[in-house]
């Protein structure tokens, strides 16, 4: 408390110094301007200068007291500082007796000595808050001026002097008198100040325990009202229970005993049960020991017969808890009637007891498993279905380890998150014995609270006896397929060469007839074209016929292709074609035969003539309306439509089938050919057709998202140069045929049979400084060397060989890819001598 009336005091001193060195200052001025004539100017600067560096120095102090006087500041330290202060301007003050103090004269004297005295008794007044504060001020300003005084030397002076100095002892009393009232004050208002806190906080104690208390009689009225509803609104019985008797119950009690409360209150808790509980003990008796159980205990709950008014008996759970109450212990009962819960544990018994008769005698192998791979149960359907010693070790076997391909069980339970269940998914599962067999799992995920699967459950079928009979059946109709298919090919090939045999035959015989020989001949090479084409076409559906793939538009194609298969034909057609058709990669003999093909079948749906619709549009899927087959991009759907009588649903199936047609003038294998096409060029033909409105055929092409290339204007083929050629062949007949057609185009020919012949042959050739300047080389070689190795060797010892790749095969990579193996042109065997002079006349 020492320190914070110190630091009162502070205050109040620094609360008049503003004023008092105003003062201070205007009394000096007058001072100096009453000795102005008197005393020279230089003693009046200098003193007018020091006091204003007093005062000057203090209001510095006051400036910096402000910023601290509301903190807990240390009133000692600024005492000090303030009492030094008070010193040097004392010390200041009494130097203007010696330093502005005019020649002696009684009348300066008095007037100097009352000024001092004047300010003496005000610094008593506004210093006397810290101690000595006064004197420091006073003894020095009083002391130098009684100096001065007594340095007269008379006897008057030696009196003034003495006054001066009682006057000095005098306002030091007065101030430490002053000093002591003004610190009993402050005590004082400190210790009112402390007592006033205190009441404040009796008073805010009180009125906080004021409302707390009403607070709790609000709350426990509230109490009282909540459990008085619960107590009544309450669906279980409630009831106190004193002793052996019933002191209150809620409605729900009566209503579930079927009485009204009086008849219940009156009533001694067994004679509310039948004689006999379930487990054979009386009812009083057990009643009185569980009433024991929960005053022992605190509580007690379980499970007692109850019966009704009616006689009939029902379940309930009892729940005992002793409260106090009236200055007595009182159990607070509640009873809840489980009749339906019991009813449901039963039904949930009996569903068990039914599921685990489906899971032991179900035929199918049923499962539970974890995430982990551990099987938690099976049944013996299972063990018998995987070879299992027992259900035992087959519990102790890894599931991954069940699994043919153990990823196969990563793909599964992929597709169990994705759905949260899966339907007949197709796998392996490896038995004891190491046997694989095909099965369908149909499984559900059981989730936990959090949403996250935490088991398996399911069902396996096995179904490799039924794959065996449906593969049975597939081989069985490709045996019918395959029968259909040789028989239209002997049927088309035995057409093609009666004619050729019919015209070389009339040819023969009228030898001597050249007009007329020249003529069969003619025909029968046409016979011959036709076989070729029926051979691409055979080539082309069996085993795809690869195409020759580069960067077309399909509009100009679709126009010629249309118009050439409608020539002659009573049908007319109509082309809607979407403009900035996108560009396809694709083979465009292939895509022409297809667009022909579907323009023929169109035809031959309308005998006696119609329109035909031919669409063409850019498409992205996947979209609405488009085949779920078709994979995500973006293509081309050229649609073929007829108005003809369409197609039956028992012949839908068949239609992509080779030879398979219901029409007189088809052939059966144009439809089979175009599906080949274009699921070669990555597409998808898809049908649609309604009996007596028409069918309608569409073939989905990629889209290439690039510019067509610039067309060239073609070059005028002119003779070529006559050249030394090397060919390939195992055929002796293709090997006679290649050179005598080599010959008739003026080149020089050499035939190697097998590719380490031909190796040969190219080396001594180029040894000898006459090199061959081009090799025709066939893809397939009979027990030896084939064209691709060949070449691979001949451009290992020669880089600029130019070379032809030439083969029957067009499903032949090579043939579609011929650049990326090193060929610079391709022949397709039968090639005419027109085909062989093209090719040539590129590379010489």
């Amino acid at each position: 408390m020492g320190n914070d009336i110190l630091r009162e005091q502070v205050r109040l001193v620094f609360r008049q110094l503003p004023t008092m060195q105003i003062s201070t200052l205007i009394v000096a001025l007058i001072l100096c301007f009453i000795v102005r004539n008197n005393v020279s100017g230089a003693n009046i600067l200098l003193w007018l200068l020091m006091i204003s560096a007093v005062v000057i120095s203090r209001i510095i102090l006051h400036v910096r007291f402000l910023k601290v006087r509301e903190s807990p500041f240390s009133g000692e330290q600024w005492a000090k500082a303030y009492l030094i202060l008070a010193f040097f301007s004392g010390i200041i003050w009494g130097s203007s007796a010696f330093i502005i103090f005019p020649v002696y004269d009684l009348s300066y004297v008095a007037v100097f000595v009352l000024v001092i005295a004047s300010l003496s008794a005000s610094t008593t007044i506004s210093h006397s808050s810290i101690r000595w504060a006064p004197a420091a001020w006073s003894a020095p300003a009083l002391l130098l001026y009684a100096a001065r005084s007594a340095g007269e030397g008379t006897e008057l002076n030696y009196a003034l002097s003495l006054l001066i100095v009682i006057y000095l002892f005098t306002t030091a009393h007065y101030s430490l008198q002053h000093n002591d009232t003004i610190t009993e004050a402050i005590t004082l208002k400190f210790a009112k100040m402390k007592l006033l806190d205190e009441i404040r906080e009796a008073n805010d104690r009180l009125s906080r325990d004021l409302d707390e208390r009403r607070q709790g009689e609000e709350k426990l009225r509230a109490s009282e009202s909540k459990f008085r509803i619960l107590f009544e609104k309450s669906l279980d019985a409630i009831l106190l229970l004193d002793g052996n008797f019933f002191i209150e119950c809620n409605p729900a009690a009566a209503d579930m005993m079927g009485c009204n409360k009086p008849e219940l209150l009156l009533a001694h808790p067994w004679e509310l049960s039948p004689p006999v509980q379930p487990d054979g003990r009386q009812s009083a008796e057990k009643a009185m020991e569980m009433i024991n159980i929960a005053l022992d205990r605190g509580s007690n709950r379980f499970e007692w017969v109850h019966r009704r008014l009616n006689g009939r008996d029902f379940p309930v759970e009892v729940t005992l808890i002793p409260i106090p109450l009236y200055g007595r212990t009182i159990l607070y009962t509640t009873w809840r009637d489980i009749s339906e819960r019991k009813m449901a544990d039963e039904a949930l018994h009996a569903s068990e007891d039914k599921y685990r008769t489906l899971f032991e005698e179900s035929r199918d192998m049923i499962f539970i498993s974890d995430l982990t791979g551990r099987l938690l149960d099976v049944n013996e359907a299972g063990v018998a279905l995987l070879g299992y010693p027992s259900r035992e070790s087959l519990l102790m076997t890894p599931v991954r380890d069940t699994y043919a391909d153990p990823d196969e069980r990563d793909r599964f339970l992929a597709a169990l998150a994705a759905e949260g269940f899966t339907k007949d998914f197709t796998t392996k599962l490896r038995r004891y014995d190491g046997q694989q067999i095909h099965v369908l799992i149909t499984a559900s995920a059981i989730k936990d609270s959090e949403g996250i699967i935490s088991s398996v459950r399911g069902n396996i079928r096995d179904i490799t006896d039924r794959l065996k009979m449906e593969e049975q059946a597939r081989q069985t109709q490709k045996m019918e397929s395959i029968g259909t298919l040789a028989g239209g090919i002997a049927h088309d090939f035995n057409n093609l060469l009666q004619g050729i045999f019919g015209y070389l035959s009339m040819a023969r015989i009228s030898i001597r007839d050249q007009d007329k020989t020249m003529d069969m001949i003619g025909q029968a090479e046409k016979a011959l074209h036709l076989s070729v084409n029926l051979s691409s076409q055979l080539l082309t559906f069996s085993k795809g016929g690869r195409p020759v793939k580069r960067l077309i538009s399909l509009a100009p194609l679709l126009d010629n292709a249309v118009k050439f298969a409608l020539s002659g034909s009573p049908c007319a057609y109509r082309m809607s074609i979407e403009e900035e058709l996108w560009p396809v990669l694709a083979d465009e003999g292939q895509i022409s035969q297809v667009v022909q093909n579907l323009a023929l079948n169109a035809d031959q749906a309308m005998p006696q003539g119609g329109t035909i619709e031919i669409r063409a549009r850019n498409i992205e899927a996947p979209q609405q309306g488009l085949p779920s087959l078709l994979n995500k991009g973006t293509y081309v759907a050229v649609a073929v439509q007829d108005t003809g009588s369409g197609i039956s649903e028992e012949n839908l199936p068949k239609i992509f089938d080779p030879y398979f047609t219901t029409k007189e003038k088809g052939s059966g294998l144009g439809l089979a050919t175009s599906y080949s096409i274009i699921k070669n060029h990555e597409g998808l033909i898809d049908l649609k057709s309604e009996q007596g409105k028409g069918t309608t055929f569409t073939i989905y092409i990629p889209a290439v998202d690039t510019c067509l290339p610039e067309q060239k204007i073609p070059e005028v083929i002119v003779e070529s140069r006559s050249a030394k050629i090397l060919v390939m062949d195992d055929e002796l007949l293709v090997r006679n045929v290649a050179g005598e057609l080599l010959q008739v185009l003026g080149h020089q020919v050499t035939t190697a049979e097998r590719g380490e012949e031909a190796i040969e042959l190219y080396k001594k050739a180029k040894t000898s400084g006459s090199p061959f300047e081009a090799i025709i080389l066939d893809l397939t070689i009979r027990g030896g060397m084939g064209g691709t190795e060949t070449l691979k060797n001949i451009i290992d010892y020669d880089p600029a060989v130019k070379a032809i790749v030439s083969s029957g095969y067009s499903d032949d990579t090579t043939r579609a890819d011929y650049r990326e193996q090193g060929f610079i042109a391709s022949l397709s065997k039968p090639y005419s001598v027109e085909a062989l002079k093209e090719v040539l006349h590129a590379i010489l």
